[in-house]
């Protein structure tokens, strides 16, 4: 059982400063552009992806979900609507400190648990686990790892939803260049800042994954049938798998 480390400072500097633009890359989210109103509407956003998400696939089993990587709890608070007990696990403080604000502000008979240590993952197991647009900043070979571990810690029949990006077109690392937030050399992408008077001057890595790898890990645990969803995110070629373990 490993403690993943990946960006972790990186990450929460993104969270002290722009923590809801760091979820949506959206002008609008950025801190000095915020008010009451983009706030709900971030929250909003996440509530729709969840409905979508789970309106459409059964659950056997409904008290338990994890959301890894869960950031700002934009697709965390939504599962309120379905299940008793919701975990949080994001690898910056800060994220996991703005959830915990946010969760007392938010009256509802489902318990939410937000947390940065890794191992707490294993201290349950879970009928629902999701994260999305995660795994491309987490390095492929723990990413494989971590993902062997989700599914493990997933309950017999229970579902996972995880998205990952398997390749990358060149215009849109010329696109975000000309932004003047990044500049790249291979895979390393340099991110200078958010805004003119940031602070953040680290760097930032996006990671493509093997599809033949994910399908390899997939089979272990699901032998019947995984729903794949096709996503260009400004030419980040991605996909969404949907599935219940099997065993």
């Amino acid at each position: 059982m490993k403690k993943y480390n990946y960006s972790k400072q990186f990450w929460n500097l993104i969270a002290k400063e722009n923590p809801y633009f760091g979820v949506l890359a959206d002008e609008s989210f950025k801190t000095k552009n915020l008010n009451e109103d983009k706030i709900n509407e971030f929250y909003k956003s996440g509530e729709i992806f969840i409905d979508n998400l789970l309106n459409k696939n059964k659950l056997d089993k409904n008290i338990t979900a994890l959301d890894f990587g869960c950031g700002a709890g934009r697709l965390t608070f939504p599962l309120k609507k379905y299940f008793k007990n919701i975990y949080g696990y994001d690898i910056s403080k800060h994220y996991i400190e703005l959830c915990e604000e946010h969760s007392k502000k938010n009256s509802s008979s489902s318990k939410f648990i937000f947390f940065n240590n890794y191992k707490k993952l294993f201290e349950q197991k879970y009928d629902f686990i999701n994260s999305y647009i995660v795994f491309q900043h987490i390095p492929e070979e723990e990413g494989y790892k971590i993902i062997n571990d989700l599914l493990n810690i997933l309950n017999s029949r229970g579902l996972i939803h995880l998205h990952i990006i398997f390749l990358r077109s060149k215009h849109w690392l010329n696109d975000i260049r000309l932004e003047g937030f990044f500049n790249t050399s291979g895979e390393t992408i340099n991110f200078y800042s958010l805004d003119k008077n940031s602070k953040i001057h680290k760097s930032m890595s996006m990671y493509t994954y093997d599809l033949n790898k994910i399908f390899f890990i997939i089979n272990k645990y699901n032998k019947t049938e995984v729903k794949t969803v096709f996503e260009n995110h400004s030419g980040n070629l991605g996909l969404r798998f949907l599935f219940n373990k099997d065993v």
